[in-house]
């Protein structure tokens, strides 16, 4: 029986992004779940009330959490929080939510997508795959698919794959019991915990030492600091089962992308077959390759080409992850619109390449929220470059976070600067960025709600603008 099953759990912060995922699978395993968060609408909110899982902006009586077995906290807190505290009083068993992950994957063969960029959309594929093939599985992330088609309902069990993102950030990915890994990227992020990219790179070396023998793991050697990870692989892990991809000869699997041209088709060279996406873009595609990759050994436990095309067929169905250069609803606007979670200036360019693919004659319009003093601050001319690939540019104050990093001060006058540098507008709020991009904004052109902070009132507003002038 897998852990937590058939228990009562309450979680605190259960709205977050991998909170909320989280407290989806404890329901499918029968679990009750129920939680508290801030009186504040995130686009959780509506996947929750969906599943009937039960959440309040009110602090718990002591007797209703005395009906609790277990008590899940999101990073975003520590043990001072009032209901986490009266629980640990109460002698409530407290996990934080990368505890509660640890003690899944030691009950369930648990595999894992890391990387500085690309895990929710990865995870997410390799989800929609077995869906779509009807394989028992069971998937963790900070996000849901967009229009999920209706699948029948399969049964899981304790030996069904458990996918979940496995991020490294704080060192969360050690606390897990994996049995293989999809690597997309390594790249310097997190500064307010890594000091510098070698630590991030010996987390990620720590993350490959805890594997067991003959586990596989998969990375696109074209993508950043994968090189080092099939260095160290290869000299201090022979042997773990490397399968590599990418455009050049000398991997596994090599693929072309676009392919004859087209921005929705890839081609695998050992098929000598091409395939359909609904997602664009060199790192969505590299992403979703390396996810089917990911099944066909969790599944396969080897390298099966007819199975890797009975995956890769199942991704003309998946339109990609929400929050990742999302288009939102707009068949009553005038403009495009879109809602991307992008907040690392590699993130924001992978985004930026595909919108100008999707709408390669519109003016592009971005609102970002930045997100982090530290981020901004040790990336900044990283940030400059990235965002200066848009025509107009509007800037919130950076947002500081749960985890207290920098002062509001601080958030403003980075963001100005940020403005300033990059030829954009600095705005303090969203009435004010509705008012500018109302001068600046026209018909067929894109706009773009950006970073990773709560994008939803800006979007309701964008959403009221129905004329524009051509």
């Amino acid at each position: 029986m897998a852990f937590f099953s058939s228990t009562h759990i309450f979680m605190v912060g259960i709205k977050g992004s991998g909170m909320s995922s989280l407290a989806l699978y404890l329901h499918t395993i029968n679990a009750k779940v129920s939680g508290w968060d801030v009186d504040e609408v995130f686009t959780t909110d509506s996947e929750l009330i969906k599943n009937s899982i039960p959440f309040s902006h009110t602090i718990p009586s002591r007797n209703s959490l005395s009906l609790v077995d277990y008590l899940i906290y999101s990073s975003a807190y520590t043990k001072n929080h009032p209901i986490i505290s009266l629980a640990k009083e109460m002698g409530i068993p407290l996990y934080s939510y990368v505890e509660a992950l640890a003690q899944l994957t030691t009950h369930s063969p648990s595999f894992g997508v890391s990387g500085t960029h690309g895990k929710t959309t990865s995870v997410l594929s390799l989800h929609h795959m077995l869906t779509r093939l009807s394989i028992p599985h069971s998937a963790i992330c900070g996000s849901s698919v967009i229009e999920e088609l209706e699948a029948e309902m399969i049964d899981i069990s304790d030996s069904s794959p458990l996918i979940l993102e496995a991020c490294e950030y704080q060192d969360h990915f050690l606390n897990l019991h994996l049995k293989g890994l999809f690597i997309t990227n390594v790249e310097y992020e997190h500064v307010d915990y890594f000091t510098d990219e070698e630590q991030l790179f010996s987390s990620f070396f720590s993350l490959i030492d805890n594997l067991p023998p003959h586990a596989p793991i998969i990375c696109n050697r074209d993508e950043r600091g994968i090189e080092r990870i099939i260095k160290y692989v290869e000299e201090q892990r022979n042997d773990i089962t490397l399968i590599t991809y990418g455009k050049k000869d000398g991997n596994t699997i090599t693929y072309s992308y676009p392919f004859r041209q087209s921005i929705y088709s890839l081609f695998i060279h050992q098929l000598d077959s091409e395939y359909t996406s609904q997602v664009v873009g060199e790192k969505l595609i590299s992403d979703q390759f390396g996810a089917a990759l990911l099944a066909m050994m969790i599944i396969k436990e080897r390298v099966d080409l007819l199975f890797l095309g009975e995956l890769l067929n199942t991704l003309e169905t998946f339109k990609g992850a929400k929050g990742r250069v999302q288009m939102i609803d707009t068949d009553s606007l005038p403009f495009f619109l879109y809602n991307d979670y992008a907040h690392h200036p590699s993130e924001i360019r992978s985004s930026l390449h595909t919108i100008r693919l999707l709408h390669p004659e519109s003016a592009i319009i971005l609102l970002f929220l930045p997100h982090t003093v530290s981020r901004m601050r040790a990336l900044y001319d990283d940030f400059v470059s990235a965002l200066s690939l848009c025509d107009t540019l509007c800037v919130f104050p950076v947002a500081t976070s749960a985890r207290l990093d920098g002062t509001q001060r601080e958030a403003i006058e980075i963001s100005t600067h940020l403005a300033h540098d990059c030829n954009g507008f600095y705005v303090e709020n969203e009435m004010e960025a509705i008012n500018f991009v109302s001068t600046v904004l026209h018909s067929k052109d894109v706009c773009i709600t950006m970073g990773a902070g709560n994008t939803l009132i800006l979007i309701d507003l964008l959403l009221a603008i129905k004329e524009l002038p051509v």
